[in-house]
């Protein structure tokens, strides 16, 4: 301690010195004094205690302590070297003793071990972690206790509840420990249960270091008691990282304290705090590249939907609910689950399927919009000082100077460019809810009014203004604004603001020649002054504003002071009470006061500040007012809705900013996502019909292609667009749907319908063949459900059809409910051309469907009971037609031949002059006999107890349908030397009882050249017909079925080999050794 004194004194003297000298240790430190080897070396002082302590001065051989030849020895390196006898004078003297800087005991942080916490902590600083001694009980809070090092926990509660002094306050004044990304500034309240320094830090960007960046009050001046710290501001971007987070605050007499070493008295207190997302709530569907702010997702029907909401305010919530809706009407709620910080994240299902609201399913369709949802009770946006947007937009006001609300809830802004001449000062009114203008309430030129200033509406309700130009103060009717006659009051010198004081009289700034504050007697208008220019520093006052103890501040808007005034008018002491500078103040123009706190419209940081009206501390860190930039600041005040408004003059606005109590902003947020396909479907019906993409005759219709694979036969195309065509037949995949030829005048007919899997069916023909399927009755099916397999389904027939061809479009979906144009979520849309036959008639049509190139002969029955007899003369291919025993012509197609007997009781007979001719014979309803030619024939009896021949030879395929029905492939009693060949014999029906093309694909395979078992087994796998365009065919048990009636079945036991289909119980059948029998 570089003690100068003369070792010949005692000991004990010596020792009172070390004391005195050594008492700026650390308590509880020990200190000696010794001979190192006999009484006339170096005496040393030694300091057994305190982190970094290591040399110690030595006094050399002049015996002078602090003098040129003392010397650095280090405790330890030496001895002594005979046992301690306790003289002075003895060969190796020592003495010992206690700092006089009693151990009052230390108190430490408990901040996590990353940050300097324990007394060895930074491991690389000599200063450790950060301590106080307990001396002088200075505490922050109303607890303290002794440690013997740092407390370091991960919930900064190792100190237990000895950390009550700081508290942290959301913007409406309620304690927190959480702070948003968005808040512009924070606010802690201190007890403190003494005078001192307080600093303070948080760990914003959550390093474990507290940077001097980080620093949120330096040398914080705090007394006795509750103390309001200045806000401080909140990092932005990098520098506010999201999660938990450490504060660390040291209260001492000594300033200047860091984040580390030893203070002598005082606490210091560490806290954890949540860094939280922004309280101005985002909501927004996951994207695949999602950049916040951005990018709209899209999704398919069927997808997995993401949601996830955003909002500080919502931390430690476990879950929120959104609502999400769709274009196409569907509503659900969805739950979010937090998953950190007020972030929180939900998914919902999508479905192509039938609409449902509230099913916990969102059903849609692409083209639509779906919208996510969910309330903001508070975005954030009303936290104090936060711009809240222009009240009076520019443009509407010329160089704006002070404002006003009146008793009415209404706005008034003094008005009018200086230069003018007059014509636009006026005093202009707005509506004090919404801004919107109500005209001037002050017209040009009343009362002589010229470059209206400062404005206060008085006691008796009226509206008082300042006339700069003319030194007047006019009073205007409150409620008309008509001038009251007469000037109220003539101050001259440019009276500029006015404010009434407690004691109702009139106050008036004059900013002229003579700089003055005037007092206006409320009852005389006589003027008298209050303030005088020597007061006042010979500086012109512009805004006025009295507190409640009746103390007037005045804005000395050229030396960038605010001066202080009590009731009587004299200057409180140790003036200005607020000095040029303090915290950017420059060029103040309009005051207000609300709750003992200033507000001061600030030209140099174009912004509103705050001060104690008390003490003249500044309240924030900086500006009050944020979010915006006001150019011009003039007037200012509240209010009714608590907000502050200021004018701009440069910019000619009126800006809305919030008041110091915050206000809340709820809001509705929401979110867009679109409802897309990648691959779609689209129809290939005539060109009248709406097939394409902006189709003028509709939008055609659009079909997804979607994940789950439902679509009609066997699979379903990809296009870009609509494929319209004459025959409707571009489309490679139209093959689940199988039509007969419709019997003009018959009233019903059948579809069989192929689908991947369950569904609606919604379709349409145009019965009319005017080219749109707009009429009514041309929808035959509407939602009909189909299952996956094959479906036969019925459908009306209205009277005058057209007779010809005319187009059908079918439309398979999850949902149903299709209309012929528009999206489908999935499915497929299939388009045809179906043939109408008259009845009774007898038609060489030019095309067969079967056999493309060749004609076919189409004949058609009627309602009633027919006898069609067909023959053919030998060796030509010349085909004789009687009907009903009269012979009605003569043909030759080179194609196949097909008869449908309608309804009634009908008689068919290809005689055994057909050879090599192929006939598809249809009994339709009634009890018909069926009977085939020596070639190969398909006969099908349809409703009816129906008889079924045959014929003489070929490969048959017999196919009874419902009823009880006597089948016989081959009379083997009738045709002895004949009927070699096999035939297919089905008591019941299948689902290709109406389609002429599917059956031919059965018929192709049959007849082939392969062995009997192949053929069967693919007829059971799958067949198809190449020409009609007719795939994945197939006689199983998912396309044949029983009728439930007792048939008879019988094939050629000795010739051929035949596969029967019946009902292996009831079915009567002669199935021989060869056969297959199922």
């Amino acid at each position: 301690n570089f003690i100068s004194r003369n070792f010949t004194a005692s000991m004990i003297d010596l020792i009172g010195v070390a004391v005195g000298n050594i008492v700026s240790h650390e308590a509880g430190h020990t200190f000696g004094l010794f001979h190192t080897n006999n009484a006339n070396s170096s005496i040393q002082l030694i300091d057994m205690g305190g982190t970094g302590i290591a040399d110690f001065a030595g006094v050399g051989n002049d015996g002078f302590f602090g003098t040129g030849d003392d010397v650095n020895v280090v405790f330890g390196t030496d001895f002594l070297t005979s046992i301690f006898s306790g003289s002075q004078d003895s060969i190796n003297t020592l003495a010992f003793g206690l700092s006089t800087a009693a151990n009052f005991g230390l108190d430490f942080g408990d901040a996590p071990d990353d940050y300097p916490t324990l007394l060895g902590n930074p491991a690389n600083s000599t200063e450790g972690g950060a301590r106080h001694s307990l001396e002088g009980n200075l505490t922050l809070g109303s607890l303290i206790d002794y440690e013997p090092d740092g407390q370091p926990s991960l919930d900064a509660l190792g100190d237990g509840l000895d950390d009550d002094g700081v508290s942290f306050l959301d913007h409406d004044g309620n304690e927190t420990t959480s702070i948003a990304s968005s808040d512009a500034f924070g606010t802690i309240e201190v007890y403190a249960s003494g005078e001192g320094y307080l600093q303070g830090w948080i760990d914003f960007n959550r390093d474990g270091v507290w940077d001097d960046s980080e620093q949120i009050v330096t040398d914080y001046y705090v007394t006795a008691g509750t103390n309001a710290i200045p806000q401080f501001a909140i990092p932005t971007g990098t520098e506010f990282v999201i999660g938990d987070t450490y504060a660390r605050f040291r209260l001492s007499t000594q300033a200047g304290l860091g984040v580390t070493g030893l203070a002598p008295d005082g606490e210091v207190e560490d806290y954890k705090i949540t860094l939280t997302e922004t309280r101005n709530g985002e909501i927004f569907f996951e994207a695949d590249e999602y950049k916040e702010g951005g990018l709209v997702k899209d999704y398919e029907s069927g997808d997995l939907i993401k949601i996830i909401v955003i909002d500080g305010d919502l931390y430690g919530n476990s879950t929120i609910n959104v609502t999400v809706t769709s274009s196409g009407g569907d509503l659900e709620t969805v739950v979010l689950t937090e998953t950190g910080y007020g972030r929180f994240e939900g998914t919902i299902q999508s479905s192509p399927g039938t609409l449902v609201t509230g099913n916990g399913v969102l059903e849609i369709v692409f083209g639509e919009t779906i919208t996510a949802s969910y309330e903001d009770d508070d975005t954030g946006e009303g936290q104090p000082g936060n711009y809240l947007g222009e009240f009076v937009p520019a443009g509407l006001l010329n160089s704006p100077r002070d404002l006003v609300f009146g008793p009415n809830g209404n706005l008034y802004v003094s008005n009018g460019f200086e230069t003018s001449g007059g014509a636009d000062h006026t005093v202009e009114r707005f509506n004090g809810l919404t801004g919107e203008p109500e005209g001037s309430f002050v017209i040009p030129g009343s009362g002589g009014i010229k470059v209206p200033n400062g404005m206060a509406f008085g006691p008796d309700g009226n509206l008082y203004v300042a006339s700069t130009g003319t030194g007047e103060i006019l009073r205007y009717d409150g409620q008309t604004g008509a001038l009251i006659p007469g000037v109220f009051a003539s101050v001259g010198n440019q009276p500029r603001f006015i404010t009434f004081g407690p004691d109702g009289n009139l106050y008036v700034g004059t900013t002229g020649l003579q700089k003055r504050v005037y007092q206006i007697d409320f009852a005389t208008g006589a003027a008298s002054i209050f303030v005088d220019a020597i007061e006042l520093n010979g500086d012109a006052p512009y805004g006025l504003a009295f507190d409640a103890d009746g103390n007037l501040f005045v804005a000395s808007f050229g030396n960038n002071e605010i001066l202080k005034f009590d009731s009587n008018g004299i200057e409180v002491p140790n003036g200005p009470f607020i000095s040029a500078g303090t915290g950017g103040l420059s060029s103040p123009r309009g005051l207000t006061i609300r709750d003992g706190i200033l507000y001061v419209a600030n030209g140099a940081t174009e912004s509103i500040l705050r001060f104690d009206t008390v003490t003249g501390n500044l309240v924030d860190s900086g500006s009050y007012t944020y979010g915006a930039t006001i150019e011009l600041p003039y007037g200012v005040t509240f209010g009714p809705d608590n907000n502050l408004y200021v004018v701009d003059s440069d910019l000619g606005t009126v800006l809305r900013f919030a008041g110091p109590d915050g206000t809340e902003t709820p809001e509705t947020k929401t979110s867009t996502a679109n409802v897309v396909a990648q691959f779609v479907d689209f129809g290939d019906a005539p060109p009248s019909f709406p097939n394409d993409i902006g189709d003028p005759d509709g939008e055609g219709a659009k079909h997804a292609i979607n994940a789950n694979g439902l679509h009609l036969g066997a699979n379903v195309s990809d296009e870009t667009n609509g494929k319209e065509s004459v025959n409707a037949n571009l489309d490679n995949f139209d093959d689940g749907i199988l039509l007969n030829p419709i019997i003009a005048g018959d009233n019903a007919s059948t579809v069989t319908i192929i689908s991947s899997g369950s569904g609606y069916i919604d379709a349409w023909m145009d019965f009319n063949g005017d080219g749109d399927w707009d009429d009514p009755n041309e929808k035959i099916l509407s939602s009909r459900a189909v299952v996956a397999g094959v479906n036969s389904v019925s459908f009306v027939v209205p009277p005058n059809v057209y007779v010809g061809n005319i187009a059908a479009r079918f439309r398979l979906s999850s949902a149903g409910g299709l209309s012929t144009t528009g999206n489908a979520a999935d499915g497929e849309v299939e388009d045809y051309l179906v043939s109408v036959l008259p009845q009774g008639t007898i038609s060489l049509l030019p095309n067969d469907p079967n056999r493309p190139g060749q004609t076919a002969l189409f004949i058609t029955g009627t309602q009633g009971n027919d006898n069609i007899f067909l023959s053919q003369t030998s060796g030509t291919n010349i085909i004789m037609v009687r009907i009903n025993g009269v012979v009605l012509g003569e043909y030759t197609p080179t194609g196949g031949v097909y008869i449908w007997g309608l309804a009634g009781n009908d008689t068919i007979i290809v005689d055994d002059t057909f050879y090599n001719r192929e006939t598809m014979i249809f009994g339709g309803k009634g009890n018909d006999f069926l009977q085939g030619g020596r070639g190969n024939d398909v006969l099908i009896g349809g409703d009816g107890n129906d008889t079924l021949e045959g014929g003489p030879d070929g490969f048959d395929i017999l196919i009874g349908g419902t009823g009880s029905d006597y089948i016989r492939g081959h009379n083997e009693q009738l045709y002895t030397n004949y009927g070699s060949n096999g035939d297919i014999l089905i008591g019941g029906s299948t689902v290709y009882d109406n389609g002429i093309t599917q059956l031919f694909a059965i018929y192709q395979e049959w007849i082939s050249a392969d062995p009997f078992g192949d053929r069967v087994d693919s007829i059971r796998t799958r067949v198809q017909n190449t020409a009609a365009g007719i795939n994945n065919v197939r006689l199983d048990s998912t396309t044949v079925f029983d009728d439930g009636d007792l048939d008879q079945l019988y094939g050629a036991v000795a010739r051929g080999d035949d596969w029967f289909l019946l009902d292996l119980g009831l079915d009567i059948n002669n199935a021989g050794g060869n056969d297959i029998r199922e």
